[in-house]
């Protein structure tokens, strides 16, 4: 009786520890080559990176993303005979999809893609706008420097009569989507969460003993890095 019941706890404790501490990951995908080393946090963007680095740096790990890129894009762009004009069909779908302008190669590191979130809309009609935009002409003879303030000016009094509450920017938490990039390529890489939490959480103890903090940190971070990669790095822009 006592042997079977410490059996039991004994499993439950194995069980949970496995659970925390997480497996190696085992993707059918192998690890972009472009991923930094998730060791060296030289490697990743400093929290005052503008908002848009730090959307990109989370959809370009999206897997979909990088499939969607090589599958639409990929087989249409790299052509001896140059761009096949599908291609462009196809980035404007996957843009649209992934809510920039044109998708860029994850891969790229110098590059990224313009949000939607970041453009301004032109009108393609004389349709009147929503109520929450305002078109606006300008006289491309005139500097547009001696407008700018004219311009701002009506678009105040224009919100200001139409009642249109300022959207708030949104709450970020960017002294930690350091640690969440790096969770993420840990991941990637095949790091367990115990693996993960030695090196990001060092003073973290990860015992049993301790309810293995330092590994229930790192999955509480990953869960909120594997939201911002798999869309929510849409939230990082106010929305239009």
């Amino acid at each position: 009786m006592w042997g079977e019941t410490r059996c039991n706890v004994t499993n439950t404790a194995l069980v949970l520890q496995l659970w925390l501490m997480g497996s190696p990951r085992r993707d059918a995908r192998m690890p972009p080559k472009w991923l930094p080393d998730w060791t060296d946090p030289a490697g990743y963007p400093v929290p005052a990176a503008p908002l848009h680095d730090w959307a990109w740096q989370f959809l370009r790990r999206n897997p979909e993303y990088q499939t969607d890129w090589d599958h639409a894009v990929t087989r249409h762009i790299r052509r001896d005979d140059g761009i096949d004009p599908i291609a462009w069909h196809h980035m404007r779908q996957l843009g649209r999809k992934y809510g920039v302008l044109l998708p860029v190669d994850p891969a790229a590191n110098e590059g990224r893609p313009h949000f939607d979130a970041m453009c301004i809309t032109i009108p393609r009609s004389s349709a009147a706008p929503p109520l929450h935009r305002a078109n606006v002409q300008f006289d491309l003879r005139v500097p547009l420097e001696l407008q700018w303030p004219l311009v701002k000016s009506h678009l105040e009094n224009l919100r200001a009569s139409r009642r249109i509450e300022v959207i708030s920017t949104p709450r970020h938490h960017r002294e930690k989507w350091r640690n969440y990039l790096r969770i993420l390529d840990a991941r990637c890489a095949g790091a367990s969460h115990s693996e993960i939490a030695a090196v990001l959480f060092p003073e973290l103890p990860n015992e049993y003993d301790d309810d293995y903090i330092g590994s229930r940190q790192v999955k509480n971070q990953r869960r909120a890095a594997e939201r911002l990669r798999d869309g929510g790095y849409r939230g990082i822009f106010p929305a239009g």
